[in-house]
């Protein structure tokens, strides 16, 4: 790798946060790449960014694989079109996630490889980087393990994001008199699915519902689902997790109701002795264990 671009792996400063997302509200849906980088001298930046700044923001789009080269066009692909619909203090954090899953730096696997962040592999100059991120510990250590853990895709992910996508939809029709909300609600498996929840959503009182979805097949009243030790470390130290359950029918889903993490924390199984650790585990829901629909705010349509 070219020791110019080699740079570009790891932990972005603010600055660079911000010629990354004006590179993306430029590009839109696609532009010409001649077309955008002439653009680069006379794009108003309120005078924070060079045109230097913005080619570089674009170069590392293109090598995070979230612009694709086209001949002479420059075109987002599907995460980079989630992370510019993103709120301000989403994004940086989202867009962080993403260029470290792109293109890992050598000392994120010895920093979270085992499983909990040791901050003493972490170079000084990239945790001053997260440090400037406005990030709790907490968050800060979560979106190290999300980065750090690899993701393949399976028919079990696909049948999962038919849920998701039906969860989306139940909060945007149920938002739909409230739209300064809609920004709020972020489908973060888009971006990254390591996070521990697919979805972010409103409360309505200044916080978030942090989902994490579960799709069955099932037409009973009981639900089998399996829950992985991300997911429920990050229930267990976030309130504002929930379960939401759905159930796929003919192709599509339909949700069913939720569940907190309080419910079913008692039922996680314990390491086994000698040091080893479970990973994930099968849990059996009962319909009448459900709040129907979602956890939606106050006031709205299906709460």
């Amino acid at each position: 790798m070219p020791e110019a671009d080699a740079e570009r792996r790891g932990v972005p400063t603010r600055h660079q946060l911000k010629a990354l997302r004006r590179v993306l509200a430029a590009l839109g849906a696609g532009a010409e790449k001649s077309a955008m980088e002439a653009s680069y001298p006379r794009m108003p930046t309120g005078g924070l960014l060079s045109s230097q700044d913005l080619l570089d923001a674009e170069r590392t789009l293109v090598l995070a694989r979230l612009v694709v080269e086209d001949d002479d066009r420059l075109i987002p692909c599907e995460k980079a079109v989630a992370l510019a619909g993103l709120p301000d203090d989403g994004f940086a954090e989202l867009m962080v996630l993403a260029l470290l899953e792109a293109a890992p730096p050598l000392w994120l696997g010895p920093a979270s490889g085992t499983g909990e962040v040791r901050s003493e592999f972490i170079p000084d100059g990239e945790s001053d980087r997260l440090a400037g991120l406005g990030l709790s510990p907490e968050e800060r250590d979560a979106l190290l393990l999300a980065a750090g853990r690899k993701y393949q895709p399976s028919d079990g992910h696909l049948v999962g994001a038919t849920g998701e996508l039906a969860v989306m939809h139940a909060y945007q029709a149920a938002l739909t008199d409230r739209g300064a909300l809609l920004t709020e609600l972020v489908h973060v498996s888009l971006i990254s699915d390591q996070l521990g929840y697919d979805v972010k959503a409103p409360d309505g009182i200044g916080g978030t519902h942090r989902l994490e979805v579960k799709t069955c097949s099932t037409r009973g009243a009981e639900f089998t689902i399996f829950l992985s030790r991300n997911e429920a470390a990050t229930g267990a130290r976030d309130p504002s997790w929930r379960i939401v359950v759905c159930r796929q029918v003919d192709g599509s889903a339909e949700v069913v109701g939720w569940i907190p993490f309080d419910a079913v924390a008692p039922r996680l199984p314990e390491d086994p002795p000698g040091g080893g650790q479970w990973e994930s585990t099968r849990l059996s829901l009962q319909l009448g264990e459900l709040a129907p629909g979602l956890p939606l705010l106050s006031g709205c349509h299906g709460a």
